[in-house]
């Protein structure tokens, strides 16, 4: 008669612990990756789910039974709903909560706003991308303060000064 909780299994490893071990990612590699995980984002955003936290520790590279890369770690999602009596969009957060892992969020999100949509999760995943290709993250400060300043006033450095041998369609695309 308890209330219980049946999830999915998962063998493989996220995707931190792989950029950890190899750095840079090979492209063919960080395409199929990219494109499971917006996949993913895709159908939560169908549902109105925003993930808000989209990250290299929430994305679960699954070895079986075939290779597949997951969306995980909903906990900070933000579902948008309309209120049945005044048919006004309600929404979860507050003007200036600022939810997510400072490193991977749009200078929107930084800045605290409140109207925040599924772009903050498509820029998210700008920032694995340019983390798997070159092997660091576009902005890198001291501290939370100064690496928020950063996402909001600064342009990141072109992934191909720092890998030169990419194709110029992937450093159009990021």
């Amino acid at each position: 008669g308890l209330p219980y909780l049946v999830m999915e299994f998962l063998h493989g490893e996220s995707l931190q612990a792989r950029i950890i071990r190899e750095r840079q990612l090979p492209i063919p590699i960080i395409i199929g990756i990219m494109a499971d995980v917006l996949a993913g984002l895709e159908a939560a955003h169908k549902k109105n789910i925003i993930h808000r936290d989209i990250k290299p520790e929430n994305i679960f590279l699954v070895s079986k039974p075939r290779p597949l890369a997951k969306v995980v770690d909903f906990g900070v999602s933000k579902m948008s709903f309309y209120d049945t009596e005044g048919g006004e969009e309600a929404q979860l957060t507050k003007t200036g909560m600022v939810m997510g892992t400072p490193y991977y969020m749009s200078a929107e999100q930084a800045r605290g706003l409140r109207d925040l949509d599924a772009r903050v999760d498509v820029y998210a995943c700008g920032v694995i991308f340019y983390e798997m290709l070159t092997g660091i993250r576009p902005f890198i400060a001291k501290n939370h303060h100064d690496l928020l300043i950063q996402i909001i006033k600064q342009d990141a450095r072109p992934a191909m000064e720092i890998r030169t041998d990419l194709p110029k369609e992937l450093g159009d695309v990021l």
